[in-house]
């Protein structure tokens, strides 16, 4: 997003994340199979503002992200997948003028920070300690299907998880799921659009 004003707004707040996501893998066919691959991802926003050399404001705004992974047998990788992303804003008098760049790479688990081992070292006990191997995403998915289908049995006086081609809206942890249409609630969250949040400052 590009600063709004006269140029002279300031730069927008840092921020920091570490999200934890999941991802199921698949068998020789590419069909999903019932464990994943974890992804953990420690983020880092920095913004800044300076002045060119022709008087311009400028707004640097650079993202840098670290990523390991949990494999389905809770193993960590030993490397670590590193994001840089940074977008320049140059308040010109046509407008704002953006450009952007992205940058990957890797580098040894060793080096992440802290934090960002201590989320991944969760997940893989939380993994490794679950009876069928399940990521604790999909432990959170299958709470939030529970509860959606609990509410729902509510709403149609006790319908239980199946509703045959109901039109049905729930509020669920703060989140609202529309469901339209299905013909299965038990499963109308995935995994795979779930994250669990370690770290959000």
């Amino acid at each position: 997003m590009a600063p709004t004003g006269n140029g002279e707004d300031p730069p927008k707040k840092n921020s920091r994340t570490i999200v934890n996501t999941f991802k199921y893998d698949t068998n020789a066919a590419g069909n999903k199979i019932k464990t994943g691959t974890d992804t953990v991802t420690d983020t880092h926003t920095y913004n800044t503002s300076s002045k060119n050399d022709l008087g311009q404001s400028v707004y640097t705004t650079t993202v840098v992200s670290s990523s390991l992974t949990v494999d389905a047998k809770a193993n960590i990788s030993d490397t670590a997948s590193v994001e840089v992303k940074t977008t320049v804003v140059t308040m010109t008098d046509d407008g704002a003028k953006a450009t952007f760049t992205n940058e990957k790479s890797t580098m040894s688990s060793k080096f992440v920070s802290e934090e960002l081992k201590e989320a991944t070292n969760d997940v893989a006990e939380l993994k490794s300690n679950d009876s069928e191997g399940l990521s604790p995403v999909q432990n959170k998915a299958d709470n939030i299907n529970l509860a959606i289908n609990g509410t729902v049995a509510v709403a149609t006086g006790g319908a239980g998880a199946y509703v045959q081609g109901a039109k049905v809206a729930v509020v669920v942890s703060a989140s609202v799921f529309t469901a339209t249409e299905l013909t299965d609630l038990s499963n109308a969250v995935s995994p795979e659009n779930v994250s669990r949040t370690y770290l959000d400052e």
